[in-house]
């Protein structure tokens, strides 16, 4: 014990000075001139009184190797994960309608291509920065037909959406805020 009760300490790497009150579980319990109660490890603390030389190199040199904790910088986001998720519409017809097999070839593509129309413009409308228009594989006439649309609106770019979390048959709605219906 380097400290007994009525000690005058300050604090290494504080502006705290105070008396010893007591030890407790390898801790010394100091009273600073406020009347609040601290606790610190002896290697923390340092005569008030009287720091000879051998303390003092000993207080800088703990100073020195201290390990000042860095503040955590701003998360950095990539510019993916910076856009809000995007709006999704599945055009199999399937989705878009309940009588779908009374329906020609000729009537499921209008259908189809009329709903990727209006959610576009209703995207567009909106602001939304990202739309995913789901096609499907098949023999890529509404992935033509989608894509025809889309090269109508000043302002928009579209790309294949991620294979991995939209599948193959699936395109990408960038929509830019200058963006406007025709």
């Amino acid at each position: 014990m380097k400290f007994k009760s009525g000690d005058a300490v300050e604090v290494m790497d504080d502006q705290i000075t105070g008396h010893v009150l007591r030890y407790e579980d390898e801790m010394v319990v100091v009273e600073n001139e406020d009347g609040f109660e601290f606790r610190f490890r002896e290697s923390e603390l340092v005569h008030h009184w009287q720091a000879s030389p051998h303390e003092l190199r000993v207080t800088q040199e703990a100073l020195s190797q201290k390990e000042i904790p860095s503040k955590p910088g701003p998360t950095v986001k990539r510019p993916k994960d910076r856009l809000p998720p995007p709006m999704i519409v599945d055009l199999h017809i399937e989705k878009l309608s309940k009588n779908h097999r009374r329906l020609d070839a000729q009537d499921i593509l209008i259908l189809q291509s009329d709903t990727a129309r209006s959610q576009l413009e209703w995207a567009i409308r909106k602001r939304l920065p990202r739309l995913i228009l789901i096609h499907g594989v098949g023999e890529g006439v509404l992935k033509d037909e989608v894509t025809r649309i889309a090269r109508q609106y000043p302002g928009v770019r579209y790309r294949p959406a991620d294979a991995r979390e939209f599948g193959a048959g699936a395109l990408e709605v960038l929509i830019t805020q200058s963006a406007s219906l025709r």
